[in-house]
Parts: C-alpha cells; structure tokens; sequence
C-alpha cells in the first residue's frame, strides 16, 4: 500500500489541503498490518543561498515560493532493442510477460526504492532576499523559485528561476558545513496562458517520432500535463490523470496530451510504459522551446483544461478535482 503525506511549506503535517501555501506530497511504501515510523525529512545539510531581481523589477507586494525537489533517478525498463523500437501493443506484450519473472521483481524493488526517495523539502525565507532549507540529505536537487502577483486573476508568475546543484556530505549545523549556493538570478516571466484566452500552439514529438500540435485537438476538451519523471508532484498526479482517462475517454470529446521535461524522450517512454498510461504522451524536446514554458508553465506539474475552440478554460488543475472540472466542462 502506498501511503502519501500532505506537508505544508514550513515542513508541518497538514490536516487537510485547505490551508494557505504550497503542500509537498511524502510518499512511502507500507505492507499489510505493517506499523513504521517516519521522519518526513530526514537529516542532512542546511542549503542557503540569496536572489537577485531582473533590472527594473520590483517584488513589492508579490509572493514568494521555493520548491526544493530531489531528483532519484529509476532504473529503466530493460526491452530488447526490437521490442523498445516496435508499437506500443508489443511493449506492452513483452512487460507482461517481464512482469512474472525473478528480473522484473529486482526492478521493481529497485523502482520503488528511488520512487520513495524522491521527496520535496521546504525551504524558508528569511528575508525577501534570502532563503534556507534545513536538513537536506544528500542527492541530486532542482530548486525552483517563483514569485507571483496575488492580485492576478491566475496567480501568475513574476519571475523565476530554477537551479540544480548537488548535496554530497551531511552537515548537523549551521555554518561552514551549510551548503551556500551562489546568488540566483531571477528572469522576468511573460504573462501565461489566461482563463479565455487562446491556447497557444505548438509542436512536440511523440514517443514514436511523430509531430503532434495542440490544434491537432481542436474540436475536442484537452487536458494539457507538463510533468516530468523526476517531479513527485507529477506522479502524484498520474492517479488523477487515470482516473480522467477512464472515465472520459470513451466519450470521444476528451483527449489528455502529456508533455515530458525529462532529458530524454527514452526515460519519459519507459516509465510510461512501466506505468501503463494509455493517453497520449510526448517529449518537449531537446533544446526546449522556451516560448512553451512562458506560456504554460508555473513549475511541474502544470496541468490546464483546453476547450473545443483552443480557449483555456481552467489552469492549475491538481488533486482529485480534476474530474470534477472535466464533469462540469463536458455537460
């Protein structure tokens, strides 16, 4: 049984998903009648560092967000070359089959394991400058930095930035052992995509090299996932996403398009594979188009509700509302 916590951003348990700020999801594994104690954030090094502001900007009156995200990369799915580049219906074939033998019982534990050690840690600001997180362990982070008007109808971005760095040794206090990260500097994000406004198009690749665009659903309510393999955010949506599927897709008026930020289309199409989700998927590409995260993105997940005629008609979709939003867009 998997078991998932929700933690507000000052790292406190939350009752409820109703409370003011970011939740970060702790996922863990429980076997039946089995009783663990769990540390949500464990113990590790402090991580300081400090923004500077695009020329120009003021962040008077915005607020300010930091999402630390560790980055546990999972084994891939080992298909034989003929199998890895046939159709969808073959892979699937072979990883049922795969999915009865002593090699697929390793992956599976090793899978898991990098799953529950993905995890977000709250970060602290301790001036409108500064921030701080404590204790985080070692591995591989993104620390993504928003700073949004809440004036705005949509919550839209400011400004942001994102960084990447690593956490190698543990550090019990402050001082020389805290991890400094250099100073970051924001960039001023154009305004996103609005509720009534056009959707804009573009062009990405699927999975089987074919270009797919956005207008290629005109004429039918698209759910539009950003997400990524390394983002648990994004897989704990992929049980609301399901749930979308199943319950709309035959209507033949729904469609859900996922988008992959992950480095590589191969590791996106392995774990949807391994997952099993039969909607359609896609790969942002490498280099990214800049212009798609500008008009889309506020971090990963980023998940929107795109009508018939290319309007957005809901941004920000997360958690078991999804359905509803669909319900009520569909009546």
């Amino acid at each position: 049984m998997r078991v998932s916590l929700l933690v507000n951003h000052d790292g406190s348990a939350a009752p409820d998903a109703g409370g003011a700020g970011w939740l970060y999801p702790q996922t863990f594994e429980l076997a039946a009648a089995e009783t663990r104690e769990v540390s949500l954030f464990g113990e590790g090094s402090p991580v300081r560092g400090s923004i500077t502001i695009p020329p120009g900007a003021s962040l008077d009156g915005l607020s300010a967000y930091a999402e630390l995200d560790h980055r546990e990369p999972s084994p891939a799915v080992p298909y034989p070359p003929e199998i890895y580049d046939g159709t969808s219906a073959e892979r699937k074939a072979w990883f049922a089959k795969w999915e009865q033998t002593p090699a697929y019982q390793i992956w599976n534990k090793s899978s898991k394991a990098a799953r529950e050690k993905c995890a977000n840690y709250p970060v602290g600001w301790k001036s409108a400058t500064t921030f701080q997180a404590e204790e985080v362990p070692p591995g591989n982070y993104d620390l993504d930095i928003k700073f949004v008007d809440p004036a705005n109808q949509n919550k839209s971005i400011f400004a942001s930035e994102t960084v990447h760095f690593v956490v190698s040794t543990h550090a019990s206090k402050l001082g020389d052992k805290a991890l400094d990260l250099p100073p970051i500097s924001l960039h001023r994000v154009p305004d996103r995509a609005t509720v009534g406004q056009p959707a804009l198009d573009f062009v990405v690749q699927s999975f089987d090299g074919k270009l797919i665009r956005l207008s290629d659903y005109r004429g039918k309510f698209v759910l539009l996932d950003f997400w990524a393999t390394w983002c648990g955010p994004c897989i704990a949506e992929i049980p609301n996403l399901t749930a979308c599927y199943e319950k709309f897709n035959s209507t033949g008026r729904f469609a859900i398009l996922s988008v992959s930020y992950d480095e590589s289309a191969a590791k996106a199409k392995a774990y949807v594979d391994a997952q099993h989700m039969p909607w359609g998927q896609a790969w942002i590409g490498n280099p990214q188009p800049p212009e798609v995260g500008e008009a889309y993105l506020n971090g990963l997940p980023t998940v929107l509700l795109i009508g018939p005629d290319g309007k957005v008609l809901a941004t920000d979709i997360r958690g078991p509302e999804m359905v509803n939003h669909i319900s009520d867009a569909l009546k």
